[in-house]
């Protein structure tokens, strides 16, 4: 199989998870793309998402499978599921996120620093617990393969 094909075909079942729960989750007036990155572009993450609040535009970069270590961790569905459910979990904290840049414009650069370091951690774990949580009580498979 290609490198190209092989990045469609995922690209083809994240496009397909991305509608699936963006109806979960009530993010219906959401515009979400996927993008397959170098893993460097997104500081050597397995994925990430990057929105725009005043457009209702997001997009979900993943990993170039052809790069990752091991290559084939996106083949396993439970895994690819729980990722484009963790990224979109993001979006719904969307609210809390502007005000918190509105706080953060008033600290000093140390407090600042701390601050948004405190958020990010903060931020991630409840993004991840509510998606493990709710891929599970979706029945996510974790044998399932893509």
């Amino acid at each position: 199989m290609t490198q190209e094909l092989a990045q469609n075909e995922l690209l083809s079942k994240v496009n397909a998870l991305i509608q699936e729960w963006r109806i979960i989750l009530r993010l219906e007036h959401w515009d979400v793309r996927a993008k397959i990155v170098h893993p460097s572009e997104i500081a050597g993450r397995q994925a990430t998402i990057t929105f725009n609040s005043c457009n209702g535009l997001a997009t979900i970069q993943l990993a170039d499978p052809a790069i990752l270590d091991p290559p084939e961790m996106w083949a396993d569905f439970y895994k690819l599921e729980k990722v484009i459910a963790h990224e979109l979990l993001h979006l719904m904290l969307v609210g809390m996120e502007d005000i918190w840049a509105h706080v953060m414009e008033e600290l000093s650069p140390s407090a600042r620093n701390i601050a948004d370091k405190q958020w990010e951690i903060a931020s991630e774990q409840l993004v991840e617990l509510l998606a493990n949580i709710l891929v599970s009580l979706k029945g996510g498979d974790k044998d399932q393969k893509v």
